[in-house]
């Protein structure tokens, strides 16, 4: 058990890590490198956490990008910056790269059974990102705190033109 344990704090430091190297790369600034990990380290928790309860992979990513999606709208207004930054960045981890990697191979190698099958999957996780991040940025958009009336400014004084 503790295995397990250890085994799955590893795995969510490496997606903090990770996600904080895909922050660099995108040159994103000072705290919100921090952000962005946490976000994708929170993605990729809610990920393993939800892997007894949904068995599913398809299902976990759409869980761990709501929760990631969630995060990355609250962080975004905290720091004042676009949520695209924050929800690129974190995403990271939960990105089926390998099953993207074995569609392609078997792709090549004429394996079409098996290409099929890796393929559906493939979209099937893709699917989930992106319809957790759309609803929830959906959600956040038809909120009524959202359109909140904002101050306006002052106007300006006119100069005054003599003749």
């Amino acid at each position: 058990m503790e295995n397990i344990f250890w085994t799955n704090v590893i795995s969510v430091l490496a997606a903090f890590i990770g996600s904080a190297c895909f922050a660099v790369i995108y040159n994103t600034w000072g705290g919100n490198i921090l952000c962005s990990a946490l976000g994708g380290a929170i993605g990729w928790l809610v990920y393993l956490l939800t892997g007894p309860i949904l068995q599913s992979d398809i299902a976990q990513t759409f869980a761990g990008t709501i929760a990631l999606a969630v995060f990355c709208e609250i962080i975004a207004r905290v720091r004042k910056a676009p949520v695209t930054g924050f929800l690129i960045v974190s995403i990271f981890p939960l990105v089926p790269g390998a099953s993207i990697y074995y569609t392609m191979l078997h792709a090549i190698n004429g394996e079409n059974d098996l290409f099929l099958t890796s393929f559906i999957h493939t979209i099937g996780v893709a699917g989930a990102i992106a319809v957790g991040s759309l609803l929830v940025a959906s959600i956040v958009r038809m909120t009524p705190w959202y359109h909140a009336p904002r101050a306006q400014s002052l106007p300006t004084p006119q100069k005054e033109v003599r003749p």
